[in-house]
Order: structure tokens, then C-alpha cells, then sequence
């Protein structure tokens, strides 16, 4: 496997938040801080939860993201009285594959808030998915992992491992802006029957989108 766009990366919509969470697990993997293994764990698996639901706010963002699939678009617009119900925040690259490469960065003693903030970039991104989406995942085994070859190969493009398992299931990505409340869906695809569209995904910023 090669790297199709070198350089490329899917960009974020809560930049400083990454920044400071980068800086906060410096702290927690650094060698020197006496932290229970198991406490670890939990700080770290909520700070890479805030990494993709909160700008301003805690959980500010969980349900108002750029990415969404084609189903969960079209269940919010049939069903908006019904809030969001049916809908899930998925982690587009697995929270517990994250964690690991945080380990060893960690390992090697590169836990850096640079570094951390790379990984971040490139791998801390949420997607808005149905619920039969999201149980889709979990019966293919892909809930917490990546499917072949991706599972086999971590140094493949980054951009190729983050949307790997809807490539593998043909899970339709598109990018969302809001008006208040309202979804603006203008048919713009991150991925489309299992094909990036890399025009799109190195464009694509966050200029005007609608932070409220």
C-alpha cells in the first residue's frame, strides 16, 4: 500500500481544542507522572472523546459535526422532531487504536504536545452515522478495529486508515454545514461508494461554517 496523497490530511473544525488536549496528554504519558495504569486509560479515553465533540463547550459538538453519512442526513431531515434520536457519534478511527499509538509515542519518550497534536490531526475525527450504521460496524467486527489490509499495515496513508472501514462497507461520508438547527446538505462527499474524493477532503476548510 502507498500513500495516494502525500501530505494530506482531513481538516479540523476544533483546531485549539486539539492544541490543548495534545498539551494535557503530554502530561498525562509523560514517564515522571505516577499515574495508575487504569487511571491513565480513563483520562486518556475522555480527553480523545473531547477531541471530537467539544469546541467551546463540553459535548458543545456531538451531534453538530462536518461529516455525516447519507443515511443519518436523511433520517435527521425525516425525523428532526424526534432530535437525535437514531443517530450515533462514531470515532472514525478507533478510540482504542488511537490510544495505542499514543502508548507508543509514549514508549519511545516522543509524547510530545507536538506529536500528540499530529496524531490528533490526522486520526481524531468524528462522523455522524445511523444507528443500524453504527450496529453495522460493530457486527463486521469493525467497531474497535480496521478491516484488511488497513488492520495489517498502520503506515498506510492516514487519510486511507481514518475512513478505511466505510470504505470497506460502503458507508456514504458527506460534509455538513448547519444554519441554526438546520442542515445545509449541498451533496458533498468525502467518500462515495467506497471512492475518496481527495479533491474534496484537501479543500475542504471551515471558513464560515456555522460555529453556534
Amino acid at each position: 500500500m502507498v500513500y495516494l496523497n502525500p501530505g494530506t490530511i482531513v481538516k479540523s473544525f476544533n483546531d485549539n481544542n486539539k492544541r490543548n488536549i495534545s498539551r494535557l496528554l503530554e502530561y498525562i504519558l509523560s514517564p515522571g507522572v505516577q499515574v495508575l495504569s487504569n487511571n491513565r486509560k480513563r483520562i486518556t479515553d475522555a480527553l480523545l472523546w473531547s477531541a471530537t465533540t467539544d469546541r467551546d463547550d463540553v459535548d458543545s459538538h456531538k451531534y453538530r459535526l462536518p461529516i455525516w453519512t447519507s443515511h443519518a442526513v436523511e433520517y435527521r431531515k425525516e425525523w428532526l422532531c424526534n432530535g437525535r434520536k437514531g443517530l450515533r457519534h462514531e470515532h472514525m478511527y478507533p478510540r482504542n487504536l488511537l490510544r495505542k499509538r499514543l502508548d507508543l509515542l509514549a514508549s519511545h519518550a516522543n509524547a510530545t504536545p507536538d506529536a500528540i497534536y499530529d496524531l490528533l490531526l490526522k486520526f481524531s475525527h468524528g462522523a455522524i452515522v445511523h444507528m443500524d450504521e453504527a450496529a453495522l460496524l460493530n457486527r463486521s467486527r469493525l467497531a474497535r478495529d480496521l478491516p484488511h489490509p488497513y488492520n495489517k499495515n498502520e503506515d498506510a496513508d492516514p487519510v486511507e486508515l481514518l475512513f478505511s472501514r466505510y470504505i470497506h462497507l460502503k458507508i456514504d461520508l458527506k460534509f455538513i454545514d448547519f444554519q441554526g438547527d438546520e442542515i445545509i446538505d449541498e451533496n458533498i462527499y468525502y467518500l462515495k461508494d467506497g471512492v475518496l474524493n481527495w479533491d474534496v477532503i484537501r479543500a475542504l476548510d471551515f471558513d464560515g461554517w456555522d460555529w453556534r
